[in-house]
């Protein structure tokens, strides 16, 4: 494992050299390398797994995910009103099916007209957090879908404009 920010340039078998070298290029000054070594002398010996063990005890190994994480996710077009998607999660616990994860789609809480400004359309969704809460209260996940970007539509984006916080 090379340890640096600097440029690395690996070359596995090396030709100049011989087919069954390395080589390593770091830009920089200081050399800071670590070796995983492991001894495969019996034949159930796992050495790959050895030295990934190794590896992430220095590196870190990621968490598990949550259970919920990959189970079933309820998910469509988009609803079109906070109405509507209770009454789904609803009829979906009524019915007993597994269920962890509700979506609202970017086109489902949001505006048409001036939709990705991280506003939910008051008049379809007037009081989004008690509708949160009940979803939460049925024991779903939430998931918001977000796209970042802001609607020519959108007052917001003339301002936006004007400054120069745009990407086009």
């Amino acid at each position: 494992f090379v340890h640096t920010p600097a440029p690395v340039t690996h070359a596995v078998g090396y030709a100049p050299w011989s087919q069954r070298s390395y080589v390593l290029l770091v830009e920089d000054d200081c050399l800071d390398v670590f070796f995983f070594l492991t001894n495969a002398s019996s034949e159930k010996h796992n050495a790959g797994a050895d030295i990934l063990s190794q590896y992430t005890a220095l590196t870190g190994r990621a968490p598990v995910p949550p259970l919920w994480s990959t189970g079933v996710i309820l998910s469509k077009a988009y609803y079109k009103t906070s109405e509507e998607i209770l009454e789904v999660a609803h009829e979906v616990r009524e019915r007993h099916m597994p269920c962890d994860v509700i979506t609202f789609d970017g086109r489902a809480w949001q505006d048409t007209q001036t939709r990705f400004a991280f506003e939910w359309d008051a008049a379809r969704y007037p009081d989004p957090k008690a509708v949160i809460d009940e979803l939460k209260a049925l024991n779903f996940k939430i998931c918001v879908w977000e796209y970042p970007l802001v609607s020519t539509q959108h007052p917001w984006f003339k301002e936006f404009a004007s400054k120069r916080w745009l990407l086009t």
